[in-house]
């Protein structure tokens, strides 16, 4: 007897689960938890041992560069290309059903998306309580920026989860390669440039609804972003990324019918 074809959504809590496992059982998960626990613990140590006087700009400068400009890329992306490695190795019984591949897809990245802003954010708490259990009253006043600083973690991570998920898609394995030369061009090089070429990176909105200052080369030539706009356009960069992986599943799916 042929099992009815699960619903889109029903589709997608199955694979979410079955990802989530996958990525929990990895090693490669929790030696990237263990190494960024390692890295916090470096900062607040740092922290002590340096004695600065201006805490607010240490835990700005730490922010960026240890958060938006590491972390945050580092999870999504390396546990990104490790699905896409394993996509000859999928279970054969989800192919027993009528899967969407969209469904798939959408399963891969909420499980790699959730499972990396919670990282990332348990991480950004030890940093923010070890580096200031001794100022109470700094904790206290930053606890807007820091709960702006996670949300905007958040987001982040959701929009640089379909980056390496595209890429796979489009080109299998040898996607590894180019979505990090997308990083490195479009995030880390335009989001390090002066006036509106910063625009280009999603890092850029996302520092901006953050509300922390700006690194890189002629900040001050930066124009102002204020956070609401900053908002709408990190979903709006998610919702284009999500349309463009549904566009290619799409087109995928209609080659394989063909052959």
């Amino acid at each position: 007897m042929t099992m009815p074809a699960p619903s889109f959504a029903s589709s997608i809590a199955i694979l979410f689960r079955f990802f989530l496992k996958r990525i929990l059982r990895s090693r490669r998960f929790w030696f990237g938890s263990a190494g960024g626990a390692i890295g916090v613990l470096a900062l607040v140590l740092a922290r002590y041992l340096t004695g600065l006087d201006d805490v607010q700009a240490f835990f700005e400068q730490s922010t960026r560069l240890a958060f938006f400009n590491l972390f945050v890329f580092i999870f999504p992306f390396s546990l990104g290309v490790a699905l896409i490695s394993e996509e000859r190795h999928r279970i054969a019984y989800f192919f027993t059903r009528p899967i969407p591949r969209f469904a798939w897809l959408c399963a891969e990245h909420l499980a790699i998306s959730s499972l990396s802003s919670l990282v990332i954010c348990l991480l950004f708490l030890i940093f923010l309580f070890g580096s200031y259990f001794s100022n109470p009253m700094f904790l206290v006043a930053s606890f807007g920026i820091s709960l702006r600083v996670m949300i905007s973690l958040f987001f982040l991570a959701f929009c640089y989860t379909w980056i390496p998920l595209i890429f796979g898609v489009a080109l299998g394995e040898s996607g590894r390669f180019l979505s990090l030369i997308y990083f490195v061009i479009f995030e880390f090089g335009f989001g390090a440039m002066p006036f509106a070429f910063r625009f280009i990176s999603i890092g850029f909105w996302a520092q901006r609804l953050a509300g922390i200052e700006l690194g890189g080369w002629m900040p001050e030539t930066v124009p102002e972003v204020g956070p609401g706009l900053a908002l709408f356009v990190l979903f709006l960069f998610f919702l284009i990324f999500g349309s463009f992986g549904a566009a290619l599943v799409s087109i995928s799916e209609c080659q394989m019918d063909k052959g």
